[in-house]
């Protein structure tokens, strides 16, 4: 059986110009913390990033996250979020190691699709968007899979679908083309974005819509269990208190960040951790 961590929007700092105060937090053993906590919950080394791995988008900030990734030995994939691409366009980041932009990998058991949503160096316009050539890959990964697990990654949430994605600016703009598409699929679809900084999921018809909190906001962890071409989605329980308090101090002094109150992040899967299943890993 085969896991796949998913690593929800990490907004990588170097500088402490971007903190609103000074902090007592050690940024740099926050993130090491996380990933380790990450590993051992998930019990897997190998990640797919929803991007927004850089705050501001310098490359330092991914290249100094990258040392991280490589340190731990973990397998990562990523695509673009909307703070990577404030400062440079796609085509001037393809070197970057662990990006995989706009690309259909096929795996022994399942197919995974990665997705550029983000628009390029719009600080102010921070929603989503798929052209025409991406909704055609789109199309064509999806009648192509046929029964296969197909795995779609990327930043933003398709509208009206987890939530907070009806909100302004917080999902792949409306498109009824991109609906059509999805009712397409014959085999199992698992549609996995970040964006929100809240944990979420959605069944809708043959897809699962799994929405990762940002680190610094999740009380949830999603992973997927894969056996024999077949997925399952659970999520695990942030259970370490100061790994949660030290994400709240870090996530509330950020700037250009939205922190969310616990009532909040205790949203997770289809319903309210608060009133829902009690257990620590809830299984779908």
């Amino acid at each position: 059986m085969e896991r796949i961590g998913i690593l929800g929007d990490v907004h990588y700092i170097n500088s402490k110009q971007e903190l609103k105060q000074e902090l007592a937090v050690q940024l740099k053993s926050y993130y090491i913390a996380c990933l380790e906590y990450l590993i051992k919950e998930t019990q897997t080394a190998r990640f797919l990033s929803v991007g927004d791995i850089a705050h501001t988008g310098q490359k330092s900030e991914f290249l100094e996250f990258y040392d991280l990734i490589k340190s731990h030995g973990i397998d990562l994939s990523h695509v673009m979020g909307n703070h990577d691409l404030l400062q440079f366009k796609k085509d001037e980041l393809t070197d970057l190691e662990y990006y995989r932009r706009d690309c259909f990998i096929r795996e022994e058991e399942y197919d995974i699709l990665f997705l550029d949503t983000a628009k390029e160096k719009k600080e102010e316009d921070w929603g989503g968007i798929l052209n025409n050539s991406q909704l055609e890959l789109l199309k064509k990964c999806v009648i192509e899979s046929k029964q296969r697990l197909l795995i779609v990654v990327a930043h933003h949430p398709i509208f009206d679908t987890t939530y907070g994605s009806t909100d302004y600016l917080m999902s792949i703009e409306e498109n009824a083309e991109i609906n059509h598409i999805l009712d397409m699929k014959v085999g199992q679809g698992i549609f996995v974005c970040g964006h929100t900084h809240l944990s979420s999921m959605v069944k809708k018809k043959n897809w699962s819509m799994i929405q990762a909190a940002s680190i610094m906001n999740m009380n949830t962890i999603p992973f997927l269990l894969i056996n024999h071409g077949e997925a399952f989605v659970v999520w695990s329980r942030i259970k370490d208190k100061e790994l949660k308090e030290a994400g709240c101090i870090i996530g509330s002094s950020l700037k250009g960040y939205t922190y969310l109150s616990d009532k909040y992040l205790e949203r997770g899967g289809e319903g309210d951790w608060e009133n829902g299943d009690q257990t620590d890993c809830v299984r779908y």
